[in-house]
């Protein structure tokens, strides 16, 4: 096996400071990715100095649910099963620390919890950009926490140019977003201004006291996000609430009561 590259350890092998296994196979894999992947982004920003990123298809150390998901689209938990040595929570600081001429990590986010994945990709206050996620409502539906919660330089789904002219799903998160670019820039600059939420369809069994209320204290006031009912049929919805001072405050989205 290899020899690790530095000053200090150039005798030594990887299974001499660590352990023989996956995961230490995973981390070997990943320095030597990093080291070729930042030769390649420096030689491009000489000719064309552009931001770069690397994006990483997860594992599935924190899903939300695997249930009847083939084990291949899921990822998997344990190197090998997914495409190891890519940027995925285990190694990126393995990816930070050696790859300098890549500007920011970027995971795609398909069937993790989505919060969770934002969180960890905007680790170090890096900037958090997601070039593939789920097209359906259920992904739209996160794009306000992506961009809101964790001040997303942008969200794009997967094969937006496939999507079918009828479905308006993107249009109208997109446009709505669109409409109020500058108070969404001007939120992210203090996260204490604005809330982000969003309501999925609940199951026809029920479970409507998993989806509680959002509740937050601003200027001595308590307000509370819910979702709406339409003849006393739950709804989904998703958007975001921004104070606009003097006890002004301006809802965004849809399927919510406030």
């Amino acid at each position: 096996m290899a020899s690790l590259e530095t000053a200090s350890n150039k005798s030594k092998s990887w299974p001499s400071l660590l352990v023989r296994g996956r995961k230490t196979n995973e981390i070997f894999m990943a320095y030597h990715y990093t080291k070729y992947l930042d030769a390649v982004a420096a030689s491009g920003k000489a000719v064309y100095p552009i931001p770069c990123f690397a994006k990483a298809w997860q594992n599935r150390f924190d899903a939300e649910t695997s249930d009847g998901i083939p084990i291949v689209a899921a990822g998997g938990g344990e190197p090998g099963v997914y495409p190891s040595g890519g940027p995925t929570v285990n190694v990126i600081d393995i990816w930070e620390q050696f790859t300098p001429d890549i500007d920011f990590i970027s995971p795609d986010v398909y069937l993790n919890n989505y919060t969770k994945v934002c969180q960890n990709y905007w680790h170090r206050n890096q900037s958090l950009f997601i070039p593939e996620q789920r097209r359906d409502e259920y992904g739209a539906r996160r794009i306000w926490t992506a961009i809101e919660s964790y001040a997303a330089l942008g969200v794009s789904p997967f094969g937006i140019d496939t999507i079918v002219f009828e479905d308006k799903t993107w249009p109208r998160h997109y446009g709505l977003l669109s409409s109020v670019s500058s108070i969404i820039l001007e939120a992210q600059q203090n996260a204490d201004t604005c809330i982000e939420f969003h309501f999925d369809e609940i199951a026809p069994q029920g479970e409507v006291e998993k989806y509680k209320p959002v509740v937050k204290h601003w200027d001595g006031l308590e307000l509370t996000i819910e979702r709406c009912f339409v003849f006393g049929k739950p709804g989904p919805g998703a958007g975001m609430v921004t104070r606009r001072g003097s006890g002004r405050f301006l809802l965004l989205g849809w399927g919510s009561r406030l």
